[in-house]
């Protein structure tokens, strides 16, 4: 029997690779246990996987094949470390055990309100808010390319005071056709959003690529936005002693793609099923269906590249000097992902800021949303919002 934590992680799982599924042109097969399949779990499992609205998603098979993808690997992965304990389970204590969300009966995904939002090129734009509408709105800028639900721990967090607007990166998904792949297509999908909302004043919550596009923002949309945040933030300085192993490795991959017209060969050396272990080791399997989305088709795939290129090219010694809202800048000593230096160069060329190093923490812990961090966000708006209408 699975312990409730354990069974908020594979609700969460399968939640989590939804999206991933519907933009596959294939089904994701998954390996049968034979004594899991003799006592009829799979007759089972499907019961649930149709409730769950990914049965037609997937495909169990008795075999292994030689040609299973690295998502298939991280699927089949994930799935073998829970369904030995779930074989027993009636079939109501089945569903309870996939489809515990926790406190909540519905998982945020349900709770989430979702509209498809036509951006000024016609690009669909999947936008989402959570919260009392007539609270202080904040927009999520989140990590070029990754799933809404990557901040699910924050933004339920945020959302008992805030009302939290986000939105995924233009591009992303099989609806979202379109030839703008830049910053300046993205500040315009940002003020659409803020337009649709008919937001007076905004704070910019930005995470990790999203932070250059907060930057951005400040610089061009001064009068909507009262403030910002940035996360773990990954920024290009021109020098490669601020960046980390995966930031240069990220900056090779842009340099290969670069005058690429088909980018499928490096999507294929970046999803190498082998690479399992290594992600596995770096991400908790929970998380990587978020992680790797940006790879998950070729166009998806070639749209991300062109996008962070754009993001990571880009010199902010020409913008930082020009943002004049007050700033938090969060970093840890401890992050391999996006260099602490980086954000601390970026303190020193703000106007008015706030760093805060961590000096405890991993890249990838931020998205579970400790609570320190939050007091720190808390704290930081408090004070900024207060000064702000002392001087009105």
């Amino acid at each position: 029997m699975l312990t409730t934590t354990e069974q908020i992680e594979i609700s969460d799982f399968l939640v989590n690779i939804k999206p991933l599924l519907k933009q596959r042109s294939k089904q994701i097969r998954i390996l049968k246990e034979d004594e899991l399949d003799s006592q009829g779990f799979y007759t089972k499992l499907d019961k649930v996987f149709k409730e769950l609205e990914i049965y037609d998603y997937i495909n169990f098979i008795k075999s292994k094949p030689n040609d299973f993808d690295l998502y298939e690997e991280i699927v089949n992965t994930f799935c073998g470390g829970y369904f030995a304990k779930l074989g027993a389970l009636d079939i109501s204590s089945l569903k309870m055990s996939l489809m515990n969300y926790g406190n909540n009966f519905d998982h945020l995904i349900n709770r989430i309100k979702t509209q498809n939002l036509t951006s000024f090129d016609g690009a669909v734009l999947n936008v989402s808010s959570y919260g009392n509408i007539d609270n202080n709105p904040i927009i999520i800028v989140l990590p070029t390319g990754l799933p809404m639900l990557i901040m699910k721990s924050w933004i339920e967090i945020l959302a008992n005071k805030y009302f939290v607007i986000t939105w995924e990166t233009r591009g992303m998904s099989k609806s979202s056709i379109t030839k703008k792949l830049n910053i300046q297509a993205q500040l315009e999908d940002l003020k659409h959003i803020i337009k649709f909302f008919n937001l007076d004043q905004v704070h910019l919550f930005g995470v990790c690529h999203g932070a250059n596009l907060v930057l951005h923002a400040c610089n061009e949309i001064k009068s909507k936005i009262i403030s910002a945040s940035l996360w773990h933030g990954d920024y290009n300085w021109n020098d490669d002693n601020k960046l980390t192993y995966i930031q240069q490795n990220m900056k090779r991959l842009l340099e290969m793609s670069d005058g690429y017209i088909d980018t499928s060969d490096l999507k294929s050396l970046m999803t190498n099923p082998k690479s399992i272990s290594k992600l596995s080791t770096d991400y908790p399997i929970q998380m990587l269906p978020h992680i790797m989305y940006p790879y998950i088709t070729n166009q998806v795939f070639s749209n991300f590249i062109a996008l962070s290129r754009d993001v990571l090219y880009r010199d902010l010694k020409q913008i930082v000097d020009k943002v004049s809202q007050n700033v938090l800048i969060v970093t840890s000593s401890k992050d391999n992902t996006a260099h602490p230096a980086g954000s601390n160069l970026l303190h020193s060329c703000l106007k008015k800021s706030e760093f805060h190093d961590r000096q405890e923490g991993s890249h990838i812990s931020f998205f579970e949303a400790p609570k320190e961090l939050y007091s720190l966000f808390s704290n930081f708006y408090k004070s900024n919002f207060a000064s702000i209408r002392m001087t009105r």
